[in-house]
């Protein structure tokens, strides 16, 4: 890895938001400053890798650790932090797992000195904890915790967290990728876990203008969709929105992101990033169109079927979407994909937008009741492929208003989805992979204004000073 692709050292000055997540941690220490039970003194904060879990554990244990932070009667808050990573692969894990849990407190009290060097594993070092936190408060920090086997990691539960978890006293946080092993039934009652979203627009630019990007904010939230190691690195460098820099920076992010997926499936993933939902019948015929041929279609639909077994329920990767019952890929995942995709494949990239903007006209037809919600994806793959040049703007529908003109009337669309359409589109409209198609949205949903009116469907649409309509 080169050096412009190491993760920048975590500086206070340059940490960014998540407010809701050290409220979480604050609320939890002043409990036990009072005395008060902790409710679920347990934290797992999960995200993809390069989430921003690291910043988050090293922001916390800046703010505990330097003092700046004493909050109730005359506790004191000790921080234990541990890098799993550092330890996983050490022949003697357990001894030197124990000694760095063990270090905070022989820095801190003397008068433990010796029930601290009688300690011979973490079960005597979570009973001698569990008597400190009569005066203390006992703040653990556990980064990179996926680092950990399932060996090490269900003795790590059984010999501290769950004894922690069932004291007064002691806020254990953890951080690591959502499928981690399972815990022991008395820490998982106890368990508070996170996702870590990535950031909005605003966050992202300041996250740009802390590194002194020149650009602007939503330039780079356009290309780095809140990812906060993505946006680091485009925010870094004056060239790293020029084509080739992008490209060579979403592929170092992509390898992280995939770097337990086989590197002769990367391929089929990115794929998957090009449909918004991943439904049963769009998904198998993408995939049967682009992908998979003659006899690799078992092994591949088996080893899809499996990938999507194993990321079910982690919400790092997917979200499901209750009304269509469907998942999906999560807009900062899907947006590091999509966008290496469009730069290192483009030809690929078009070709499955228009795989897919013409499977989703057939079922147009097919499916009536959900004609308007396959007509906003006919739409967005339609403009999704490729930017327009100017020359070609008025010759780039391809047929599609007449698609929408032959929609939108009262036997195809109810005058709520004609509303539902319109917002919608609004929102897609601003999407990355939109650049250069904001007259064609303009002209669509000028479409649908005209067509509803003449169609009788717009006597339903919300007055002026309506919610829609702001």
């Amino acid at each position: 890895m080169s050096e412009e692709f190491t993760p920048t050292p975590y500086q206070p000055d340059l940490f960014v938001d998540r407010e809701d997540e050290q409220t979480l941690i604050q609320a939890k220490i002043e409990q036990a400053c009072r005395g008060a039970p902790i409710e679920r003194p347990i934290v797992y904060f999960h995200s993809i890798p390069r989430g921003g879990k690291t910043w988050l554990l090293r922001h916390l244990a800046h703010r505990y650790a330097s003092g700046a932070t004493m909050l109730c009667g005359d506790k004191h808050i000790i921080v234990a932090s541990i890098d799993c990573s550092s330890y996983a692969m050490s022949p003697d894990w357990q001894t030197v797992l124990v000694q760095a849990c063990k270090k905070p407190f022989l820095a801190r009290a003397d008068v433990w000195r010796q029930e601290l060097d009688r300690v011979g594993g973490m079960s005597d070092l979570s009973q001698v904890i569990q008597r400190i936190v009569n005066g203390y408060v006992v703040l653990f920090l556990f980064d990179a915790l996926d680092a950990l086997s399932t060996l090490q990691f269900a003795w790590l539960d059984e010999t501290l967290l769950e004894p922690l978890a069932c004291s007064q006293g002691a806020v254990v946080v953890l951080a690591g990728l959502a499928d981690v092993a399972r815990w022991r039934i008395e820490t998982a009652r106890r368990l508070h876990i996170v996702g870590l979203r990535g950031f909005n627009a605003d966050e992202t630019a300041q996250l740009g203008r802390m590194r002194g990007f020149a650009g602007a904010g939503q330039e780079l939230y356009r290309y780095s969709q809140g990812h906060p190691y993505l946006a680091q690195l485009l925010a870094s460098s004056p060239a790293s929105l020029k084509p080739d820099a992008l490209c060579e920076v979403l592929q170092h992010v992509e390898d992280e992101l995939l770097r337990d997926c086989p590197a002769d499936k990367r391929r089929m993933i990115r794929l998957l990033a090009i449909l918004r939902r991943l439904e049963r019948d769009p998904l198998r015929a993408l995939l049967q169109e682009m992908w998979w041929e003659g006899q690799a279609e078992r092994t591949e639909a088996l080893w899809l079927l499996r990938f999507f077994q194993e990321h079910v329920a982690n919400t790092d990767w997917l979200d499901y979407d209750l009304p269509t019952k469907s998942y999906h890929l999560t807009p900062v995942v899907r947006g590091v994909l999509l966008q290496q995709l469009r730069l290192a494949d483009p030809a690929l990239y078009a070709r499955g937008h228009r795989v897919a903007g013409r499977l989703y006209r057939k079922w147009l037809k097919l499916y009536p009741l959900d004609s308007g919600r396959f007509l906003r994806e006919a739409i967005y793959h339609h403009t999704a492929m490729e930017p327009v040049p100017a020359a070609q703007v008025e010759n780039a529908n391809g047929g599609l208003f007449a698609l929408i003109e032959g929609c939108l009337t009262s036997g195809c669309l109810s005058a709520d989805q004609v509303i539902t359409l319109e917002r919608d589109l609004t929102t897609d409209q601003s999407l990355p992979e939109q650049e250069g198609w904001i007259w064609y949205y303009e002209r669509v949903r000028q479409a649908l204004r005209d067509v509803a009116a003449r169609t009788g469907l717009d006597d339903a649409r919300p007055q002026e000073g309506s919610k829609w309509n702001n």
